[in-house]
């Protein structure tokens, strides 16, 4: 069955049109479980969509679940507690890159993760740090395809960090 509102809180992609014009509703109470541990219940925070695959970031189990929209199947989690690449301490706003790869915050961790389609961890943006270039409580992000530019929000300092392919370019300035 399709992906309903019943079955994933919305987190960002609130109002985000799903098949046959049903919409995400935040105000959503049924979370959807993971297919690799179907007893616990996940509570999204943030949500990313790419190819008909709804991505959610999960406070409670510290990962990410996925989520085939057409059907509503549980396509797994990935990730768990840790500060180790591919794990997670409070993973939060979510994008995809223009080479479809997914971009996650790990705002305790204070840096970017990036995994592949399937969950493959591929690289790490940043890391925890006070100086230029580095992440204290990342939290936003936003990504400009056109130019391949990751921008990260740091809600600690508040301003935002500028990155290409890795490297840090500088803040944003008014």
């Amino acid at each position: 069955r399709p992906l309903r509102s019943k079955d994933l809180s919305a987190g960002q992609g609130a109002g985000r049109s799903l098949p046959r014009g049903e919409r995400l509703d935040a105000a959503a109470t049924n979370r959807p479980s993971c297919a690799d541990q179907p007893d616990a219940r996940a509570e999204p925070v943030a949500v990313a969509v790419q190819d008909g695959i709804a991505y959610s970031a999960d406070r409670k189990g510290q990962r990410i679940c996925r989520n085939r929209i057409a059907t509503g199947e549980s396509l797994g989690c990935f990730g768990g507690r840790g500060e180790t690449e591919g794990r997670f301490q409070f993973p939060y706003q979510m994008t995809f890159d223009r080479d479809g790869y997914l971009n996650v915050v790990d705002i305790l961790n204070g840096r970017v993760q990036v995994f592949d389609k399937s969950g493959r961890y591929f690289a790490q943006v940043s890391r925890f740090g006070l100086d230029d270039g580095e992440l204290f409580r990342p939290n936003g992000l936003a990504i400009d395809r056109d130019r391949d530019t990751l921008y990260v929000g740091d809600s600690y300092f508040g301003r935002v960090s500028v990155f290409r392919k890795g490297e840090f370019l500088g803040l944003l300035r008014d």
